[in-house]
């Protein structure tokens, strides 16, 4: 089964790739992983105006920690309005079959956001700042 799993680069996936990896050991299955950035006006102020390109490669950069890991088949990120739209579109252009995200909104807290260095942080929900 093609699987696509909901991950965050601020460190805050931990639950869903070590569900990610179990699904891995499964026969057959292959995982594929993907950040959704929510892309709101309050984040575009905050990051400086960036565009949704720049933000979306930032967060695939992000990914890079798990870029070695041999339980994704792929990993991605994607920029969308809302997390389930940017799920919707994720599973549709990679022909996922199933789908699982962990909402981690509420993770460890402030220095574990990959969006840290950004003035203002990233959002009020990772509390990188």
């Amino acid at each position: 089964m093609r699987w696509m799993v909901g991950v965050d680069a601020r460190h805050l996936a931990g639950g869903a790739v070590a569900f990610a990896r179990w699904l891995a050991q499964g026969r057959g299955n292959d995982v594929l992983g993907v950040d959704v950035v929510e892309w709101v006006p309050s984040m575009q102020a905050r990051l400086e105006n960036a565009e949704p390109d720049e933000v979306r490669s930032r967060a695939a950069d992000a990914l890079g920690t798990l870029e070695e890991d041999a339980h994704f088949t792929e990993l991605g990120a994607i920029v969308a309005t809302a997390a389930e739209d940017g799920l919707e579109s994720a599973v549709e252009a990679k022909k996922a079959e199933a789908l699982c995200s962990v909402d981690a909104r509420r993770g460890p807290g402030r220095g574990s956001c990959a969006w840290a260095e950004w003035p203002g942080g990233c959002c009020d929900d990772c509390r990188c700042r």
